[in-house]
């Protein structure tokens, strides 16, 4: 196959395939990593955020990768309607093997996603924090060295009585002394 990758989502008790999606191309594999949040607007639905990190495979070279905000609606009407494709920084960088969702952090009534890009030898990892709302990257932390898987895993808390997110990113092959 060309592995080019499919969301879907499902609802309910009876597992209701509400809307289904999928990737660009080959190897594209949308829907390796996936976030989901419910509405901020009170309206039926959410918006899910899914990764499409173009691994290399069978010979085939990584791609760049890239991530697809999509706005789902449940109700008498439903289906997914695209809202951004973010694309990556660098070829080989992974970008969208880990997202998380992250709430509105920016206040701006959207839901913002973490978005990790954990690299390769040639190509250091990188998080970042997109705005579901604007698009627009709120910040970037890059790591110091490549090949550390940096933000190979990904969540987001609101600590301090909910008043500021944190994110918590995970660098699993940093070469530290334990």
């Amino acid at each position: 196959g060309n592995r080019c990758g499919r969301i879907a989502i499902y609802q309910g008790a009876f597992g209701t395939l509400l809307a289904g999606t999928t990737g660009d191309g080959t190897n594209d594999l949308l829907g390796y990593s996936m976030a989901m949040a419910p509405s901020t607007t009170g309206t039926r639905g959410g918006c899910v955020a899914a990764g499409a990190p173009e691994l290399a495979t069978h010979g085939v070279s990584a791609g760049a990768g890239y991530v697809r905000a999509y706005r789902y609606l449940t109700g008498q009407v439903t289906g997914l309607m695209t809202l951004a494709t973010w694309q990556a920084y660098a070829a080989g960088s992974k970008f969208g093997l880990s997202i998380a969702a992250a709430g509105d952090v920016d206040d701006d009534g959207g839901t913002d996603f973490l978005i990790a890009a954990p690299g390769s030898s040639l190509v250091a990892g990188a998080v970042e924090l997109r705005s579901g709302r604007t698009d627009q990257v709120l910040w970037r932390r890059t790591d110091t060295a490549s090949n550390h898987a940096f933000g190979r895993g990904l969540a987001a808390a609101s600590v301090l009585g909910g008043a500021t997110t944190s994110a918590i990113i995970g660098v699993p092959l940093a070469d530290l002394q334990c």
